[in-house]
This record gives C-alpha cells, sequence and structure tokens, in this order.
C-alpha cells in the first residue's frame, strides 16, 4: 500500500477532508531535513538544557531555535549596556566663490557621525560641498 502526505493547518472536519482529497507522495528530502533538525535538537537540547536546569530553572528547556534566539537576545542587550550616549550637532555653513552660493551641513568627520570633541582633529566632509569627501 503506497504511503501518501497530508497537510492540514487547522483541526476542522473541512481540513481534513481538503487534506485527504489533496494527499500527495511523501517527499524523501523534507523527511531528511525533518531528520536533521530532530537530530540538532537533541544535540544541542541535551547538551543545554541540564545547564538551563542547574543554573535557571529545572524545567527549562534549549534547542536550536531557543538557542538562537536566546543568542540574539544577549548579543543586542550586551550592545545596549555598551551604549554611551553622546551628542551630536548639526553644523551648517554657507560657501560663496565664482559668484555661485550655497549652504553645507557638516555630516561626518572621516567615516563618523560629528561629534563635537573630533571638529577641529579630523578631516570634515561637508554634505552638499561640490568636491568629493
Amino acid at each position: 500500500m503506497p504511503v501518501k502526505r497530508i497537510v492540514f493547518h487547522e483541526i476542522t472536519m473541512e481540513a481534513i477532508k481538503q487534506a485527504v482529497k489533496d494527499a500527495h507522495d511523501v517527499d524523501e528530502n523534507l523527511v531528511r531535513a525533518q531528520e536533521s533538525r530532530r537530530i540538532l535538537d537533541r544535540l544541542y537540547g541535551y547538551t543545554i538544557s541540564p545547564v538551563l536546569w542547574k543554573k535557571v530553572q529545572t524545567g527549562l528547556s534549549a534547542g536550536r531555535v531557543q538557542s538562537v534566539a536566546v543568542r540574539l537576545i544577549v548579543n543586542r542587550e550586551e550592545e545596549r549596556l555598551a551604549f554611551r550616549p553622546a551628542t551630536y550637532w548639526d553644523l551648517e555653513a554657507r560657501f560663496s566663490g565664482e559668484g555661485r552660493e550655497f549652504t553645507a551641513t557638516l555630516a561626518r568627520l572621516d567615516d563618523e557621525r560629528v561629534r563635537p570633541a573630533k571638529i577641529s582633529t579630523r578631516r570634515a566632509c561637508w554634505w552638499g560641498a561640490t568636491s568629493a569627501c
């Protein structure tokens, strides 16, 4: 007897009838992908979960998805803690020459946004200036 796969996203009579009607052959690539995910979950989860039980709380679990999500949160929190607020100024100047005049705004010094302490120590790049920075 051939094996078929059905897919449904809700447990209703209509959804299940439609899934049976649309049954298709098993995709071996999907089977192998699921097996790989199960192995990764076990490798990560079985290693990391006991650490969570000892260090945080009994009953918590970790796997390939939770571990990556927690790592992203930890990285973002470390960035937040390392952030040092600074004052930034917008400076404008009027330039004239050869019968023309224009206003330019100092946007950055080298590759950094303008900060007051660096104005006199770095090469200035004026947004709106005719020459490239």
